[in-house]
């Protein structure tokens, strides 16, 4: 489906994700019901909606001068991005091996929260603005 039902479709669903994900981790912290393997998986799940929301976009030229000049203006900060990601969750895996002083130092924080709505919320208007900057339409 390309066009803009295509973009409505595919914002939607990413949205309609971001927005479970931020309620699932609401609900549990309001009603204390973590869990090791909760704590475990969102931030998989996070990572992977991530990585895959880049990798898709970076498959799908964009027509816009700057990036015909510089196609790596996409494609590298997705890398870096996706780069980081791995890291971090092979560094938390490293700490919870080696102990809980190291665990501390490498838990996740309000910063971490902070930074992954951040992601959300510039990947939706990424997906949002998509087909317009593709089709070289004014998308305001």
């Amino acid at each position: 489906m390309d066009g803009w039902r295509g973009t409505a479709v595919t914002t939607s669903i990413f949205t309609a994700a971001a927005v479970t994900d931020w309620l699932d981790g609401y609900i549990a912290r309001k009603m204390k019901l973590k869990s090791t393997f909760g704590a475990f998986l969102d931030p998989v799940a996070d990572k992977l909606m991530v990585a895959a929301t880049l990798v898709l976009l970076c498959t799908r030229p964009l027509k816009v001068a700057v990036l015909a000049q510089a196609p790596w203006l996409l494609i590298l900060p997705s890398i870096t991005i996706i780069g980081r990601e791995i890291t971090m969750s092979a560094l938390r895996e490293w700490a919870a091996s080696q102990g809980s002083k190291l665990v501390e130092a490498v838990a996740v924080n309000n910063l971490g929260k902070w930074k992954t709505a951040t992601q959300m919320m510039a990947l939706t208007i990424l997906l949002a603005t998509v087909t317009a900057v593709m089709e070289d339409l004014p998308f305001w």
